[in-house]
This record gives structure tokens, sequence and C-alpha cells, in this order.
């Protein structure tokens, strides 16, 4: 056992001491998300980001393509029923620890779907890649102490034997994108982030916890091909469904 894999080991241990793992819904100790609670995860289906409609590997359909758009999108899983209580304990009360266990499934899920997931994979194990994050504004940073779709990122970005790099950073303070309707959306994320990337950036792999109408992934898509990226795939652990109109 190497190092890295003796400190995981030595970590994952300490956390089931000091955070007994207990099932988010029916509360049986043993797992945040229990085999017989696992049915009431649904494993998202790919779609395009621009409409939302069906699309092999998640890709951007080329009737919806535009220079500054993503070129596609990986999600796991409908964000609803014990999925969307889970991201919500992650992100409101700090239970970060619980991302290991997401990670073991979705690992789980692409290891049994590898054609499904083959557009993401070859991108996240190309060693051109760059893997990044959509930031909470330091502001929120501070508040709690941790910014989720980072932490998130860096398990992603260890999955392609990589290290995530912060590329953008939140220049200003935007209301809760699930408060407001498409035109609110689109008005509330305009110029909300900044290129602070020092890389010659050419591939990429954004990573957020939800997609919701994707209007702010689009935004942050959009800063990064204005400076240099040439392709820009979404990868989320949940999406909601049927909510798309990140088109201004």
């Amino acid at each position: 056992m190497n190092n890295l894999m003796k400190k995981k080991f030595l970590t994952s241990w300490l956390l089931d001491i000091l955070f007994p793992r207990f099932c988010i819904k029916c509360k049986k100790e043993g797992l945040y998300i229990c085999n017989e609670c696992s049915i009431f995860t649904s494993e998202t289906q790919p779609v395009c980001p621009l409409c939302g409609l069906a699309s092999k590997f998640g890709k951007t359909h080329k009737s919806c393509y535009t220079p500054q758009c993503l070129d596609g999108l990986t999600s796991i899983w409908d964000y609803e029923d014990i999925i969307k209580d889970t991201l919500h304990i992650i992100k409101y009360q700090g239970k970060f620890h619980i991302l290991e266990e997401l990670i073991e499934r979705l690992i789980s899920i692409i290891t049994k779907n590898p054609e499904s997931f083959s557009e993401f994979v070859t991108l996240l194990t190309d060693e051109n890649t760059i893997i990044t994050f959509v930031p909470i504004h330091k502001s929120k940073k501070r508040q709690r102490g941790f910014d989720q779709a980072e932490l998130l990122a860096d398990h992603i970005a260890t999955l392609g034997n990589k290290k995530p790099i912060k590329l953008l950073e939140r220049t200003k303070q935007t209301q809760s994108q699930f408060e407001l309707d498409k035109k609110e959306r689109l008005n509330n994320i305009k110029n909300a982030f900044s290129f602070i990337g020092k890389e010659n950036i050419k591939k990429v792999i954004i990573v957020d916890d939800i997609w919701t109408s994707g209007a702010t992934m689009q935004e942050c898509c959009r800063v990064l091909k204005e400076n240099g990226a040439t392709k820009v795939w979404g990868f989320t652990l949940a999406k909601v469904q049927n909510v798309y109109y990140p088109k201004s």
C-alpha cells in the first residue's frame, strides 16, 4: 500500500469513527445511501446541454452549437429524492466527506456503462485536459468554510491522475439561480466570472455539483473560451430535469 493509499485509508477510517455513516433516508447505519434505499436514486440520461434533448454521450447538438458554448455535459443522477437530500446536506451542513461515497458510486456506474461515458473518460484521462470548477464567491466560501464544487473537482481530477486548477474567480455576488426565472438567471450570472488562470488552456472539464438551467456553467464556459479553451465539457453529480435555457 503506497503512502497516498495509506493516507486515504486512515482518513476514511477516522471519518467513520468521528462521523458514523447512517443512511440519509432510512437512518440505517453503514452507508449514507444504503443498498435498500439506492432504489430511490435515478441515473440521469445524457442530453445536449443547450436544448436538453437526448444526445449520445451528452454532446452538444451540431444544430445547437455556438463557438462559446459547452461541447458536452456529463451528469450522473437526476436531482431528486435521496440524491437531492444528500447534496443539500453536503452543501448546507458541511458534511463534505459524504462525497467519498458518491464518488465510489459514480465510479461503479461509469465502469458498468463505459460506452455511455466514453467521451467524458477520454477527455478526463487526456494529459492535456485541465480540471477546474465553478467557484462560489469568496465571501460565501468564508462563511461556509469550503467550496463544494472545488472539493468535488479534487475527487474528479484524481480519477484522471490530475490535480484541479482554479481558472475562474467569481467577482460578483449572485442570487441563488433556483429562485429566478429565465431572464433573471441570465442577467444574474452575466459577467460574474473572471479568468485567473496562468496556464495555456485548450481542453477543460468544468465541475459543479448540480446542473439546473446551465446558465452558470455556460457563462463560465464563455469566459474559458474567450481565454483560449477550444473544448469545454461540463460535469455535475446531478441534473434537474426539464429546465434548459442557457442561451441568451
